[in-house]
């Protein structure tokens, strides 16, 4: 119920999508792109100022955008089905990861910099917390916070996106008293890695296998802050628990050894193989991380508002799960397993094929498309590369400039004379 704009709020989204996916893009390529859609159409020109295209992205309602999420996200999952020995149970892994925000002072105010970088020298960073499904790789749900929330509350915030049988999988962070209690109550189980002040003698507990152990766990007399007074009264005095040891011997490697708690009860439903090779496919969250904040480039947002922060973070999770939607389509038709197909594999060809979708002009050819970016997905298959080591260490060395330690203001002012000025062409030629 509004006048016709250029950029309606379909084509705003599209544009949006398109900007995400395409290695983050300025705003002005992205008006220029619809310039020279609408002269193939013989349409009106349009003016190259990014304006009006601005505006149109700060009227994306937020609440759509979280729908579109989500029913990427379920569609994902159907297309993936459930994980091997998980007897139609879906399995959710969490965790959390931080993303850097455009210096301005309301996302500092909001989204505080770390307390040891100077004042105007840093960078906003924003804390997420995950829900990630392990089968089909999609995201579920998630949770913000400025860096100083803790994961166990922004974890709990989550929770309502967990069904009555689901399996969640965490790190050491997770093994607390209050969240593995609190998933019995609603009967939902975990598998979480025991370390640090939780890491007992494997000597404890009634041994019931080679490398299990049945463990009991006693509530603790202090409340965490993230639960109400009713909900840590509802959670019960004692959980049984299963301890496993999981032993990984490769050649050539020392054998590493770690503990696993779990609330999967039933040996022989669920055997202490299978939990540790479910506990290892965990690292599948990291690589999703991965995916979005290296492959995509949310690890550094570029909008300068809240509002817009948590736009520009849905649009990457919509594009994230759209093409986890992608590859399971690509894999269930040409009988590929999910983890075979590439990421960046399949976004190349979504940006490949983009433009020859927007020329199609009737069903027919749409779909004829579809297929055969469904094709090229499948080919897109990562090479077999056993006990490959990525170390986190850069070659390339920056530029050698000076820190800018103080405010770029500061700085401006107290160099003005240092640095000669830069001259506009009308100065250069003297027009």
């Amino acid at each position: 119920n509004s006048r016709q704009r250029v950029f309606f709020m379909r084509r705003t989204f599209w544009c949006f999508l398109w900007q995400t996916l395409s290695s983050q893009r300025a705003c002005r390529d992205v008006v220029l792109h619809v310039k020279a859609m609408r002269a193939l159409d013989s349409e009106s020109v349009i003016s190259s100022d990014t304006g009006a295209y601005v505006t149109a992205r700060q009227r994306l309602p937020l609440d759509r955008l979280v729908t579109i999420f989500e029913k990427l996200a379920s569609l994902a999952a159907s297309k993936a089905g459930y994980i091997k020995g998980a007897h139609g149970r879906r399995v959710m892994a969490v965790d959390a990861t931080v993303i850097q925000l455009q210096d301005t002072a309301e996302l500092q105010k909001r989204y505080p910099q770390p307390p040891l970088q100077k004042g105007s020298c840093g960078f906003p960073i924003m804390k997420i917390s995950a829900l990630f499904n392990l089968a089909s790789g999609s995201i579920h749900n998630v949770e913000t916070a400025n860096r100083k929330v803790h994961e166990l509350p922004l974890f709990f915030r989550l929770f309502s996106s967990l069904r009555r049988g689901d399996i969640w999988i965490g790190d050491a962070l997770y093994s607390a008293y209050a969240i593995l209690a609190h998933s019995v109550l609603h009967g939902i189980d975990a598998v979480v890695r025991m370390e640090g002040p939780r890491l007992i003698s494997f000597r404890q507990g009634r041994k019931i296998g080679p490398n299990e152990r049945l463990i009991t766990w006693t509530k603790p007399a202090c409340k965490p802050h993230y639960l109400t007074k009713r909900q840590w009264t509802a959670i019960p005095a004692t959980i049984q628990l299963r301890l496993v040891r999981i032993k990984l011997h490769r050649k050539g490697w020392r054998p590493l050894e770690f503990f696993v708690v779990t609330t999967l009860m039933d040996q022989k439903v669920y055997p202490a193989e299978w939990i540790a090779e479910l506990y290892l496919r965990r690292w599948r969250l990291e690589l999703c991380f991965r995916d979005l904040k290296t492959s995509l480039g949310m690890e550094n947002l570029r909008t300068k508002s809240a509002a817009m922060v948590q736009k520009e973070m849905m649009m990457f999770l919509i594009a994230h799960n759209m093409i986890r939607c992608m590859i399971a389509e690509a894999a269930k038709i040409h009988e590929k397993t999910i983890d075979a197909i590439s990421f960046i594999g399949t976004v190349s060809v979504i940006r490949q094929y983009c433009h020859a979708l927007a020329e199609a002009r009737n069903k027919k050819t749409r779909r004829k498309l579809f297929k055969a970016i469904l094709d090229a997905i499948a080919e897109e298959v990562l090479p077999f590369r056993p006990n490959r080591i990525e170390p986190r260490a850069i070659k390339k060395r920056p530029k050698t400039f000076a820190r800018l330690m103080i405010s770029r203001k500061s700085f401006r002012a107290r160099n003005a004379k240092k640095y000669s000025p830069v001259l506009s062409p009308a100065q250069i030629y003297g027009h």
